[in-house]
């Protein structure tokens, strides 16, 4: 495997190269928590026309397989005439800052307006018209914007017969496209500890999580000022089980998503996020030989005796939420995930 395309454009049009025979140390790096997909690599300046600009277009494929357009937002050059570059796709416009005021619409609504703002390729391939109470955006980041409606999402489908859904976004070679976890991003891919991976390593941890959530409401009435507390928490009848119990209590306070919503509406939106809230996080990290397929946003499958010592027994599924590949000689990815 190797490199078969790394097209190098000048931003003003006056120059063109392949460059695949020049570049070294190549590394891809994809994450779902909101941040921008990067490509971080080396190349000799070899004294031709060819050199490293800002702003420059960036088209790579291994093995024939397309894997990376975006533009040039960093170069050095060393001693050994060597550029260190790095570019990123077009998810990194989501970091603009704007002022919308979103009316009462789906985030995959609100994906597309942000996309049309910005006047890029995009695609939603996964899809939800759940629809959200309207959200201010004051000089908040796209992503911000995003990650405010996504995350409401996530809390409202609770108890879901299909499960919560988890949307984010990702660049698709050039193409920013919108995506569910799992419902468009599923492998079949099974990586075992003894045979597909090294250097591996599996957390299980409470810190950030929580087992009381109250939600305050006010009214908006300012001369007769009114407030409510609606209060969810671990009901757990098995005392070994229940998270109060077992951790003392840890409380969050959350706002009124709606102050027009109903007294049943409000208690629903604490259950929701004490659903969202009450569970130990399962992280993990580990080297594998690298696959296209594997990149955040990902569902694989883990399997490793060593879990089945603490009660994660079989194949664990699991999704990638960072995913570094180091393409070379040897081709390898850092992947750290979260169980499912």
């Amino acid at each position: 495997m190797t490199v078969t395309r790394f097209n190098y454009v000048r931003h003003d049009g006056k120059g063109s190269w392949d460059i695949s025979e020049l570049v070294s140390e190549i590394t891809w790096n994809t994450d779902i928590n909101y941040s921008a997909g990067s490509l971080d690599f080396k190349a000799l300046d070899y004294g031709g026309s060819w050199k490293a600009h800002g702003g420059d277009y960036i088209d790579f494929q291994w093995n024939n397989q397309p894997v990376f357009k975006g533009r040039t937002f960093r170069e050095t050059i060393d001693g050994h005439q060597t550029f260190s570059v790095l570019a990123y796709d077009n998810t990194r416009y989501l970091k603009n800052e704007d002022i919308i005021v979103f009316p009462a619409n789906s985030a995959q609504e609100r994906f597309q307006t942000i996309m049309q703002r910005l006047n890029l390729p995009y695609k939603s391939v996964g899809s939800t018209t759940r629809k959200l109470p309207e959200l201010v955006c004051d000089g908040n980041t796209y992503f911000d914007m995003l990650k405010q409606s996504f995350e409401l999402v996530y809390s409202q489908t609770a108890g879901s017969l299909w499960g919560r859904e988890q949307f984010f976004v990702w660049d698709n070679y050039g193409v920013v496209e919108l995506r569910a976890v799992d419902y468009n991003t599923r492998t079949d891919i099974l990586f075992k500890d003894a045979s597909s991976v090294s250097d591996w390593s599996f957390e299980r941890s409470y810190d950030d999580s929580y087992n009381v959530v109250k939600v305050l409401w006010e009214s908006d009435d300012e001369k007769k000022k009114q407030r409510k507390i609606f209060t969810a928490q671990d009901k757990n009848p098995n005392a070994a089980e229940n998270f109060i119990n077992r951790y003392g209590t840890l409380q969050k306070i959350e706002k009124a998503n709606d102050n027009k919503a109903n007294d049943a509406q409000l208690q629903a939106q604490a259950e929701a996020k004490l659903s969202e809230l009450l569970q130990e996080t399962r992280e993990f990290s580990f080297t594998a030989l690298g696959d296209i397929r594997i990149r955040a946003g990902s569902v694989a499958w883990f399997q490793s005796d060593a879990l089945a010592g603490i009660g994660l027994t079989g194949n664990q599924r699991f999704v990638a939420e960072s995913v570094s590949h180091k393409f070379g000689t040897e081709w390898t990815m850092q992947v750290k995930g979260r169980f499912l």
